[in-house]
């Protein structure tokens, strides 16, 4: 009989948005889930931060979380992208210069990233201020 090698599954091109700021443990499961997809050697063609997710990539004293984003964007090369109309909500004091390891777009960057992956996780929720 011969011998049958493990079916690995097929890798999955992963879209991961985050709305959740940085204190919270949202925002760590949404790191801990990045490291993961490429620890299992599938790809994150795209990390987008919207809402209050745009907090985590300003390196601040309140936002030590930030850091670690930033180390584990850089150390993969990944493409992060801040939502620009929640920069102007949540930190309107950044520049894109100041966010050296992320670009700066608008929502649809996400749609295009998204019709494109084979899986949009978002983590953290819009609340309905309506």
């Amino acid at each position: 009989m011969p011998h049958l090698s493990p079916k690995r599954a097929p890798l999955v091109n992963f879209v991961i948005a985050i709305n959740a700021a940085p204190e919270s443990a949202t925002a760590q499961q949404a790191l801990l889930f990045a490291e993961a997809v490429l620890k299992n050697k599938h790809t994150v063609s795209q990390l987008f931060f919207f809402g209050e997710g745009v907090r985590n990539l300003v390196l601040s004293a309140e936002a030590p979380l930030a850091k670690h984003w930033q180390q584990f964007i850089l150390q993969h090369c990944l493409d992060a992208v801040a939502c620009i109309n929640a920069l102007q909500t949540y930190r309107p004091q950044t520049t894109d210069q100041s966010l050296e390891f992320a670009s700066v777009a608008g929502m649809a960057q996400l749609v295009a990233a998204s019709a494109s992956a084979d899986r949009t996780v978002t983590f953290g929720v819009r609340e309905n201020t309506l």
